[in-house]
């Protein structure tokens, strides 16, 4: 018999194993490395998730905002009529709106339009057009300088809307703004 066959023999023979104390070590650093990885999992997954809902509420906001800006740029004021913007309130705004006619054709009768925070949905009339939204916020100017809180302009002199919208998703807020300038302006 050859001596590698004799030692590899011997080798098998040997069962002393592991002790106590060093199985138990192994055991302790095993938990400790699966509590650090399951750490480091559970805080990539909120950060997932709260990344996702920032861009999820500032998506539909966007979509939101997106539509009124085209209503409101499109305020029509009918042949005979003295105003284009009927309401100009902060926090609501009403206006005529004539997608499918022309408003100097009498035939055509415009729809009124009212955007409107409604506890926290912005809503179209009566239908929700923005969920989440905790401020909404119209101004009303001649210029874009001019658009400061202090600073009033009547009806017949308002060129630009500016519209602030605030959406708020699991505690976190998104601020977006956009001036609309108006078309139909006679």
């Amino acid at each position: 018999m050859s001596r590698l066959g004799k030692r590899a023999r011997e080798a098998l023979a040997d069962e002393s194993g592991f002790t106590l104390p060093e199985v138990l070590v192994t055991s302790v650093l095993l938990v400790v490395v699966l509590f650090s990885l399951y750490g480091i999992f559970d805080a990539s997954v909120r950060v997932f998730a709260l990344g996702n809902d920032r861009t999820e509420a500032t998506e539909t906001a966007r979509l939101g905002l997106s539509r009124m800006e085209r209503e409101i740029r499109a305020a029509v004021q009918p042949t005979g009529a003295t105003q284009l913007l009927l309401d100009r309130q902060q926090s609501s705004i009403r206006f005529r709106h004539s997608p499918n006619c022309n408003p100097a054709d009498p035939a055509c009768t415009p729809e009124t339009v009212t955007y409107r925070l409604n506890g926290s949905a912005l809503e179209r009339n009566t239908q929700p057009v923005v969920e989440n939204v905790s401020a909404v916020e119209f101004k009303y100017c001649s210029t874009p300088s001019e658009c400061t809180p202090e600073k009033v302009v009547n009806e017949a002199e308002t060129r630009i809307v500016r519209i602030s919208l605030t959406v708020t998703k699991n505690g976190r807020a998104q601020n977006l703004s956009t001036d609309v300038y108006l078309r139909n302006r006679e």
